[in-house]
């Protein structure tokens, strides 16, 4: 790379300013021990640059890189024999292995394949590898070669020492620059963020052998070998939070689960962070377990207090922002205990578990691996559960959720009718569950304009929720808020007030202030307010919603996205339009990154900003923007079989922009 460029590219970086960057120096100026250390970069520019870097830093102290690019897709051997075959060199300050970044689309699953294989055949070389290391290895490469590594080298992941997601770092300290990889035939997004556990181990790199792992497990007390066994069913790959035990069936001898725990950790068969709130049982002694046990008798029963574990750990509604830390540290765990579950032919839990984890992928706007998650669970449920069963209408009727929220209503319509016909002939028609079924179609006919079709079902899950709840509970704001929504589109602004105020206060009530559901009944008070020119009294709200959703999802959450929009409207209708234009831009880019150029949340904020820029007298920069709105309008609109409610008013803006630009 010439200078000038590296230059150039550094600068568009900004290595400095970058808080993974940061901590990686610290870690290197810290130690030169054979840590492993992923760095988790943008591109292969940006690896080029973070190896450069190094250079420099290890120059004063005369100590030098080792640069290593494996052939993998030729040969998944060259990686662990490139990192056997290192020789010894006393300068050495970092082993740099040099992970393909700018791997074309269409080449993409071969090489995640290839790459599989590659980390598969590295994990049993750990031991020795580690043991003849001088310095620090560094894997430098992309989010999806992490969760690769992560996956089919669980001893490496499970040693290593840090995980730097620089990538994560750069897509978040630049949202209004273009993103970094333009200078290729178009703006593409950054990788997904992964999910990196927090607790650090220190671990012995000389484990127990095979026959040592025997000879431990042989001399357990029971409790403890009824503990480690459990244990055994989570996935070996990712740390356990200590406080899951406190759940944990009672043990032989009445013995509390932190004095088997303590014989386990003494025995070496089990490793405490550094903090000691979390376990890491490795792979290779969870499957000297799973083998030594298989065909015991007590093995069926452990798996069954794995699962009574997992369910009395008080979790929590995974979809609520306060219960996301507890989830996202059994996450992992609940789908291992899924699939081990099916493999028992315990359906129940199997599609439960499932469930539950893409409820919290699809809140977290992860709608990919969410959608991936509840087709499985669906096609279990419908091959081994009665379709009255709840885990099986459950996943249903959320597998339809996500659906409507990525834009395929056709095929979520049928769904969320089935999930209603199949709630109201087991449950009757004035149970409680049956109002969450309407209340869902009933959003999916208004987001279709059948407005007089979804009135009367908000109105009879309203009444249900009330008749089964009283007038206070957080189902009944729910309704509430839906009816009053229509209301307020349909102009009657007057009966939709009190309800908005009624929802916003049940609410508050309820969760507290900071919720996000709060920001919800805020953003429909608020758009009330603007609609009856009340706009001094709707700005503070539309305020404190946006500040209470990117403080609870961070900064690129599509409930984000919402928030902007509306807070831009209102600035738009005041003439702020030049502080309304970087919000709707803010918007319109969150919302790509979620849903993909072609859901009608984008064409909203395409309109919107062209509206702004039209008004700016920057009318042939808003030309090309309201005429794409028009187009996902129309197309929306096609695909679904509807017409979509704002294509109207986009034709309009498109009319007048066409009639200025001449």
């Amino acid at each position: 790379m010439q200078a000038s460029t590296l230059q150039a590219l550094t600068a568009t970086y900004r290595l400095p300013e970058q808080p993974s960057w940061r901590a990686l120096q610290r870690h290197l100026a810290l130690t030169s021990r054979a840590d492993v250390l992923f760095l988790i970069t943008p591109d292969a520019s940006g690896a080029s640059i973070c190896r450069h870097a190094l250079e420099q830093v290890l120059l004063p102290s005369k100590r030098t890189l080792c640069h290593l690019e494996p052939d993998v897709p030729n040969d998944p051997a060259t990686l662990a024999g490139c990192l056997t075959a290192i020789p010894t060199q006393p300068s050495l300050g970092v082993l740099w292995v040099q992970l393909p970044a700018d791997v074309p689309h269409e080449s993409l699953p071969d090489a995640q394949a290839a790459w599989d294989r590659a980390f598969t055949a590295l994990n049993p070389h750990r031991n020795p590898i580690l043991q003849s290391l001088p310095a620090p290895l560094i894997l430098a490469g992309p989010a999806w070669m992490f969760q690769s590594f992560r996956s089919h080298a669980p001893d490496w992941f499970s040693i290593r020492s840090g995980v730097f997601d620089l990538a994560g770092d750069i897509a978040r300290s630049a949202p209004a620059r273009e993103p970094f990889a333009t200078r290729l035939s178009g703006p593409v997004s950054p990788p997904p963020e992964p999910d990196l556990p927090s607790p650090q181990f220190q671990f012995d790199l000389a484990p127990l052998e095979s026959a040592a792992i025997q000879q431990a497990l042989a001399a357990l007390n029971p409790p403890a070998l009824q503990l480690i066994q459990t244990l055994s069913w989570l996935d070996p790959a990712e740390p356990m939070p200590l406080w899951l035990l406190a759940t944990h069936p009672p043990l032989p001898q009445d013995t509390e689960p932190t004095h088997a725990l303590d014989e386990l950790v003494k025995a070496r068969l089990l490793q405490r962070s550094t903090d000691q709130q979390w376990l890491l049982l490795s792979s290779t002694i969870a499957k000297a377990v799973i083998h030594t046990f298989q065909n015991a008798p007590q093995r069926q029963t452990s798996l069954f207090q794995a699962l009574e574990m997992l369910e009395k750990s008080d979790l929590g509604d995974p979809t609520n922002v306060v219960n996301w830390p507890r989830w996202n540290a059994v996450q992992a765990h609940a789908l291992r205990l899924a699939h081990h579950a099916a493999q028992a032919q315990q359906w129940q839990p199997t599609v439960h578990w499932r469930n539950q984890v893409a409820r919290l992928l699809n809140a977290r706007a992860h709608y990919s691996a969410a959608e991936a998650v509840y087709r499985e669970a669906l096609a279990l449920a419908q091959q081994h559960l009665p379709p009255e069963h709840d885990a099986a209408v459950a996943v249903l009727n959320n597998l339809a959720l996500l659906l409507k929220s990525t834009n395929r209503l056709a095929e979520a319509e049928p769904m969320y009718r089935r999930a209603l016909a199949i709630t109201e002939k087991s449950c009757g028609p004035e149970h409680p569950n049956v109002a969450s079924r309407l209340n869902n179609l009933a959003g999916l006919l208004y987001a279709t304009n059948r407005l007089a079709e979804a009135e009367p079902m908000y109105r009879r899950a309203l009444a249900i929720n009330e008749q089964s709840y009283g007038p206070e509970h957080p189902n009944v704001a729910t309704g509430l808020n839906n009816l009053a929504e229509l209301l307020l589109d349909t102009n009657r602004l007057a009966e939709a007030e009190p309800m908005c105020r009624r929802a916003l206060s049940i609410t508050e009530k309820s969760y507290g202030p900071e919720h996000p559901t709060v920001a919800i009944r805020l953003n429909n008070l608020a758009g009330l307010l603007r609609a009856s020119n009340r706009l001094a009294e709707a700005e503070p709200m539309f305020r404190r919603a946006l500040a209470i959703d990117e403080k609870s999802y961070g900064p690129e959450h599509p409930e984000v996205a919402t928030d902007l929009n509306n807070l831009a409207g209102l600035l738009w209708a005041t003439n702020r339009l030049a502080e309304a234009e970087p919000m709707y831009r803010r918007a319109l880019a969150i919302d790509e990154k979620s849903y993909g150029p072609e859901h009608p949340n984008v064409a909203r904020e395409l309109m919107n900003l062209a509206t702004v820029l039209h008004q700016l007298g920057r009318s042939g920069e808003a030309l090309p923007l309201i005429q794409r709105a028009v187009g996902i309008f129309h197309r929306s609109g096609e695909q679904q079989g509807y017409v979509h409610p704002h294509i109207a008013k986009a034709q309009g803006w498109l009319k007048t922009i066409q009639q200025a630009v001449g």
